[in-house]
């Protein structure tokens, strides 16, 4: 069952990667994409910009790790505990410990540079 599931899943990615739309560009680790579809280098964002940029990403990665933090511990529930049970309760003591720009940092792939940027501009962003 456990390995149908997977399977199922992984064959579910697929399709939707296959249907996704390409015309969108993908951020980089110093490119950021607009809301428009414009790429920008992060060191090339205006200071407001970078700064609204920051505090958005961290609004949402707020909302985003209570969610996969729900999503993980969805997986606890089994007694005994099974592989997938042992594996959850170390991912969720891990989402629990880390603070919104960690996992921004795992989750973005541009909010490191983009933190890094501001912190050399000194620009406050809290």
């Amino acid at each position: 069952m456990m390995g149908e599931m997977s399977e199922y899943y992984g064959i579910e990615a697929e399709i939707h990667e296959m249907c996704a739309p390409r015309s969108r560009p993908q951020p980089t680790a110093t490119i950021w994409v607009t809301r428009k579809g414009d790429r920008i280098a992060v060191k090339d964002m205006g200071d407001q910009h970078l700064v609204n940029t920051i505090r958005m990403l961290r609004r949402s990665g707020e909302v985003s790790k209570m969610r996969d933090t729900f999503a993980v511990g969805g997986y606890l529930d089994s007694d005994p505990p099974d592989g997938a049970a042992i594996a959850a309760e170390g991912e969720l003591n891990e989402l629990m410990d880390m603070g919104v720009d960690d996992y921004l940092s795992l989750k973005v792939v541009t909010f490191a540079a983009m933190l890094t940027e501001a912190k050399r501009r000194n620009l406050v962003v809290e």
